[in-house]
């Protein structure tokens, strides 16, 4: 496949989005929030900015899309009338103390002013009571259908590598277990790594992708490499009794020789390198893939519009405040990636990995082919 159909694959793209508005943010509070959050907007009179409304909502609250929009339906055809006739009843009753006469004579005395400030105010507290009622009858009923069924191993997982990270500093705590929960990379790479084998994680960070990986294959033998010690010691930390270890080194002089691993990670690192040691540590380490063995690449696709321009202004954003420590920001299309891993005789597929955010992030995937 060639870079530019790979970066623009149809069944990648509805995949990715099928994942996100279904799967994604799914516990039992998740979801009960996104039904009350829905009942709310649709009960509002903007009728026609709803799925914006929905959209932008979701993403600053990380709320399933595909359940909030299902729920701001509520102001279907059907019961839409309903809908109005009980906001304008409970806005009435709250200005003017009465409900208000049905009757056309009633409404042509009442005029448009007050009609409109019934009608808004009503559906506001009509829409926050549904919801609120709604939406706690969500979460009792789900609550009592998944205590029957077993979590995922992925979810067991990440439960464990977030109470791992609950014995060092309560920061790196609530930050791994934020991520693994809301980024989807983590489930995504916890797919695609093989089983068993030498794993790298390369710009590992605080290491709760490495970690997951080793709680869920302990046969696996799993090594971080980052320049951050004190990111380093939170790894070191909660991977204790795992077959992983964590060593200090920069990723454009850490050692990775040719067909020394079967999954190698570099995840949001290489847009902080300049753009001729992007092209060194990327040829690395596709040159550190085993056949067989697997490449995964997170990075920013320079390519998506808006979704670049979002993903632009919050790395500089985070780099000024130095919560991440690049030395600069160099971001490029995926394609030229693409290239890149092709070159060095690498199989490569392109999924959108962006979630909830606005962001332009995507995930590069290159398969070494097995020989004869």
């Amino acid at each position: 496949m060639t870079g530019m159909l790979a970066r623009w694959s149809p069944r990648a793209w509805a995949r990715s989005l099928w994942q996100h508005l279904v799967k994604s943010h799914t516990s039992p509070g998740r979801l009960a929030l996104a039904v009350a959050v829905g009942i709310f907007i649709g009960h509002l009179p903007i009728i026609p900015f709803h799925f914006f409304a929905t959209v932008i909502v979701c993403w600053i609250f990380r709320l399933n899309t595909a359940t909030t929009y299902l729920a701001a339906n509520v102001s279907n055809p059907f019961l839409l009338p309903f809908l109005v006739f009980g906001s304008v009843q409970a806005g009435h009753l709250l200005l003017e103390g009465s409900f208000l006469p049905v009757g056309v004579a009633q409404l042509a005395e009442e005029g448009p002013k007050r009609f409109f400030s019934a009608l808004l105010l009503g559906s506001v507290v009509q829409g926050a009571l549904l919801g609120g009622f709604l939406g706690a009858l969500t979460y009792v009923v789900l609550r009592r259908r998944r205590r029957g069924r077993p979590p995922e191993p992925i979810e067991v997982a990440m439960d464990d590598v977030a109470s791992r990270y609950a014995r060092g500093r309560r920061a790196a705590y609530h930050y791994v277990r934020s991520k693994l929960r809301t980024d989807p990379v983590a489930r995504a790479v916890a797919e695609r790594a093989p089983a068993g084998g030498d794993v790298i994680d390369l710009g590992c960070g605080r290491g709760q992708t490495a970690v997951l990986l080793a709680v869920l294959d302990p046969t696996r033998r799993v090594r971080g490499i980052d320049w951050d010690e004190t990111k380093l010691g939170d790894a070191r930390d909660a991977a204790a009794g795992l077959s992983a270890t964590f060593e200090r080194a920069d990723v454009r002089e850490a050692q990775l020789p040719p067909a020394s691993c079967d999954a190698l990670l570099v995840l949001d690192v290489l847009h902080y390198l300049p753009k001729a040691t992007q092209d060194e540590v990327l040829a690395r380490a596709c040159r550190a893939i085993r056949p067989g063995g697997t490449l995964l690449v997170r990075e920013m696709d320079d390519a998506r519009g808006w979704r670049s321009w979002a993903t632009r202004a919050e790395e500089r954003v985070f780099t000024t405040l130095r919560f991440n420590r690049g030395e600069r920001l160099v971001f490029r299309p995926a394609a030229e990636l693409v290239a890149l891993c092709e070159q060095e005789g690498l199989e490569v597929t392109v999924e959108p990995m962006w979630g909830s955010t606005p962001f332009a992030n995507v995930l590069v995937e290159a398969r070494r082919p097995t020989t004869g």
